[in-house]
């Protein structure tokens, strides 16, 4: 199972079985589909992404603001809530709204 998700993420620790199982899971299923690489995505830009944003806000605003942003087109992907955010999607739908009202970058 370590083998074969090594081939869509890097950095796992081969001993929490766990998440090894999960992410076999999950990859698993999604190889089938086609949908691989929105996972990706998940796994590896979220946070670069809201990074840029921030420092592009002059950070203004916490970095989960920005998360907001970065983790919205790819909400649907994160099907089992790998990333968890399932319990925080209110509150970044908030936390968007928020950065979007008060920023002056685009004025």
């Amino acid at each position: 199972m370590a083998r074969f998700i090594e081939q869509y993420t890097t950095g796992e620790d081969v001993n929490d079985r766990d998440r090894i199982f999960e992410l076999y899971k999950h990859y698993k299923d999604l190889y089938t589909t086609g949908d691989i690489n929105h996972i990706y995505m998940t796994e590896t830009y979220i946070n670069p992404i809201s990074s840029a944003l921030r420092q592009f806000d002059n950070n203004s605003y916490s970095s989960n603001h920005y998360k907001s942003f970065a983790w919205d087109g790819l909400r649907k992907w994160d099907a089992n809530n790998f990333l968890g955010m399932d319990p925080l999607a209110d509150i970044y739908d908030t936390y968007r709204t928020l950065v979007i009202e008060n920023s002056t970058i685009c004025d």
